[in-house]
C-alpha cells in the first residue's frame, strides 16, 4: 500500500473514533445517562412509585403476598427509582394489583388433571376399610387473572376507581400509564397417605398440602414478574 492509501486509511479511522467520541459526550450532556435508561418509567416523570398490597378479589386463598412481592422486586431492581411498599403520598405513582377469578369453583379449579385408584391393591386400602375401590384426585389446577394499574400523581378518585369493578375501563391517559391483565395459571398435587394410626402421614396431609399450594403460588408469581419485566416495563 502506497503513502497516500495509507494515510487516507488511517484519516478515517481517525474520523470514526473522533464522531463516536462526540456522540458519547452529546449523549452524557443531554442527561441521558444509565440511571435514566435503567427506570423505565423516568419519561414519564415518574422516579418513586408505591406497591400496596394487592387486593385479592379472587376464590384462590393466601395469593396476594407472593403476587405483590414478586412485582415489587422486578421494580426494586432498577437504579433510579425507589419503591415504597405500601402506600405512600411522596411517590410520584401508584401501582394497583387487582387478583382476579371467577366466583365458580368448577371454573376455577380442574380436579380431573391427576386421579389415583384406590382398590385392594393400593398401599391406602386399609385407610378406607370396606369400601369398594374408587378415585382420588391427586392434583388441582387452578386459574386467575392479575390486573395492574400504574396511576401518576394518584388522587383518591383515580385510586378508587383502579380498585372498582370499572378498572378493566379505565383508558390510558396522561394520569393511567398502565392498564393490562395477565392470565395466570397454577397447579399443585395432593399428599395421599394412610390415616390408620396417629403417626402416619395422612394426619399431616392437609399441612404437606397447603406447602406445595403455597410452592405453586411461588411459581405464578415468578410468571407473572416475567411477563411485567419483559413486556410491560421494556416496553417503556
Amino acid at each position: 500500500m502506497n503513502e497516500k492509501g495509507l494515510f487516507t486509511k488511517f484519516s478515517f479511522c481517525y474520523i470514526g473514533i473522533l464522531a463516536v467520541a462526540i456522540i458519547m459526550t452529546l449523549a452524557g450532556c443531554s442527561g441521558y445517562r444509565a440511571v435514566q435508561a435503567k427506570n423505565p418509567l423516568y419519561y414519564y416523570g415518574i422516579t418513586s412509585v408505591s406497591v400496596p398490597q394487592f387486593i385479592n378479589k379472587s376464590i384462590l386463598p393466601s395469593v396476594s403476598g407472593p403476587l405483590t412481592k414478586s412485582i415489587f422486586l422486578v421494580l426494586a431492581q432498577y437504579p433510579g427509582l425507589t419503591v415504597y411498599s405500601g402506600e405512600n403520598p411522596a411517590a410520584d405513582a401508584i401501582l394497583i394489583g387487582i387478583i382476579e377469578s371467577s366466583d365458580h369453583r368448577d371454573k376455577v379449579y380442574n380436579n380431573n388433571i391427576g386421579r389415583k385408584f384406590i382398590d385392594e391393591s393400593s398401599s391406602l386400602k386399609a385407610s378406607i376399610g370396606n369400601r369398594p375401590g374408587f378415585y382420588v384426585n391427586n392434583q388441582t389446577n387452578y386459574k386467575l387473572t392479575l390486573r395492574l394499574i400504574l396511576i401518576k400523581n394518584p388522587d383518591w378518585e383515580s385510586v378508587s376507581l383502579a380498585r372498582s369493578d370499572l378498572a378493566p375501563q379505565l383508558l390510558a391517559s396522561p394520569q393511567i400509564i398502565l392498564n393490562e391483565s395477565l392470565a395466570l395459571e397454577g397447579s399443585f398435587s395432593h399428599v395421599l397417605d394412610s390415616n390408620t394410626g396417629p403417626d402416619d402421614g395422612g394426619v399431616t396431609n392437609f399441612t404437606k398440602t397447603k406447602g406445595i399450594y403455597d410452592q405453586s403460588l411461588e411459581t405464578i408469581g415468578q410468571s407473572a414478574a416475567d411477563w411485567f419485566r419483559g413486556v410491560v416495563i421494556n416496553a417503556f
